[in-house]
């Protein structure tokens, strides 16, 4: 499956005249020249780590701004909190953190005599996460204890999209091919609960990364009043889904 959505992505970037996140909002259009766009988002990002489990959520302040007619270049703000469900048993909940990114995106018309526009987007989310994993254990010489991990993730998070939108006057879908990119690190500091005071037993430190995970990519703008638009998206890669939902353009 990777293979073809791979190649899917390929043929997208080398023939764009038959073709405009994370979820990456409305692709109705761009801020314009010298021009600037709000936009308010909420969404969410599902992705397996090795053998872990993590998903995060995020509300964001986008504010965009035209360089030149077919390009934006962007910056994200806002708040994020990190679950990790862990192979070995146990949850990670972190507490919620500052999160920012940065982007760019290109769009432009391929056929406007079909209102279908070609809609490209390039992004990356920071955020780092605080919090505590306790996973209750047992063993003949102990007996039942309890370890205490306390966990600091660093998580990035790179995406790419490439999109074509109908660009219609009630409603505007829109669908393609992404790819996202997961870097970051874990610090974790180990103490043992026996019922007293927990006692320290280490501190280790671990990199973590998954590659160029490919994505199906769904989503539908609603023009509402104003130059301001309801969105939203899925996206689907390795049998995991994420969605995003924004109000785009609330000034412009």
């Amino acid at each position: 499956m990777k293979v073809a959505l791979i190649a899917g992505l390929l043929a997208v970037l080398l023939a764009p005249s038959l073709a405009r996140c994370a979820p990456m909002g409305s692709p109705a259009g761009n801020a314009g020249k010298e021009n600037y766009a709000v936009t308010v988002e909420y969404e969410t990002q599902k992705k397996t780590i090795g053998e872990d489990e993590s998903s995060s959520w995020r509300w964001l302040t986008r504010l965009a701004w035209g360089p030149v007619d077919d390009i934006d270049l962007y910056a994200r703000i806002g708040a994020a909190n990190f679950k990790v469900d862990a192979e070995g048993g146990g949850t990670f909940n972190g507490d919620a953190s500052g999160a920012y990114g940065l982007g760019v995106r290109y769009a432009r018309f391929v056929s406007e005599k079909h209102d279908l526009l070609f809609f490209g987007d390039f992004q990356y989310l920071g955020f780092a996460s605080k919090g505590e994993m306790r996973v209750d254990k047992y063993d003949d010489f102990s007996g039942r204890y309890t370890e205490v991990w306390s966990n600091k993730y660093w998580w990035g998070e790179y995406q790419l999209s490439l999109l074509m939108s109908w660009q219609r006057s009630i409603w505007i879908p829109y669908a393609g091919l992404g790819l996202t990119w997961i870097q970051g690190k874990v610090d974790r500091v180990l103490h043992i609960d026996t019922g007293g005071d927990p006692y320290f037993v280490g501190r280790s430190s671990e990199e973590f990364s998954e590659q160029m995970i490919p994505e199906f990519v769904f989503g539908m703008d609603f023009p509402l009043k104003g130059t301001a638009k309801f969105s939203w998206e899925l996206r689907y890669g390795g049998d995991e889904v994420s969605y995003f939902m924004g109000l785009n353009e609330l000034w412009r």
